[in-house]
């Protein structure tokens, strides 16, 4: 799977992301709304494994993202709005 920055970027205009704190809050939005989706379908546990999954993926073009140790799940949206 690829996490190329282009990619990424592509995506941005969609979500109407145009600065640093605007990407940040869309993003919490769309994570929050696949919690809601996939949670009933693969339980907090997978969601949160896949959640993980994806920061790692993603941590090598942004290095600045990770995981508290505490462990993945809706505690790890806690500290990512503002």
């Amino acid at each position: 799977m690829s996490t190329d920055p282009l990619q990424l970027r592509d995506v941005l205009p969609e979500l109407g992301c145009d600065d640093a704190q605007l990407v940040a809050a869309r993003s919490i939005e769309v994570w929050q709304a696949l919690a809601r989706a996939l949670i009933p379908l693969i339980g907090e546990k997978g969601f949160a494994i896949l959640f993980a999954r994806c920061v790692h993926l993603t941590r090598g073009a942004h290095p600045w993202l990770a995981l508290e140790r505490g462990g993945p799940g809706a505690a790890a949206f806690a500290g990512l709005g503002p």
